[in-house]
């Protein structure tokens, strides 16, 4: 796994994480023994796609988009999260989106 271009981070079901690839590592800004055994901390909904932030430990902001897999893990039922990072240019659409439609609410009421 340590050549593929997506994170690639497998959790139980508590969301443990039991395997994580080099572009997990450095992507989530942690280290192998920091990664294994820990809380992902990101919502597991398995299906579909999402966007997400992830916060690096400099405060920097990584938009990234996350698709969450169950399979099962020897005995146990887990997760495959896909972790692909989308980019400046997504992170700031989104922000631009948001704003909008704060402004929106403003004079809708």
């Amino acid at each position: 796994m340590s050549a593929m271009a997506f994170a690639v981070v497998v959790v139980d079901e508590a969301g443990t994480v039991v395997l994580a690839n080099p572009r997990a590592e450095e992507l989530l800004d942690r280290t192998p023994d920091e990664l294994l055994g820990a809380d992902l901390g990101i919502p597991l909904v398995p299906g579909g796609i999402a966007d997400i932030d992830v916060v690096r430990r400099d405060h920097s902001v990584r938009a990234v988009q996350m698709q969450l897999t169950e399979t099962d893990w020897g005995p146990a039922h887990a997760y495959v999260v896909t972790l692909r990072e989308i980019g400046e240019r997504m992170s700031l659409r989104r922000r631009r989106d948001d704003s909008r439609e704060r402004f929106e609410r403003l004079f809708e009421a």
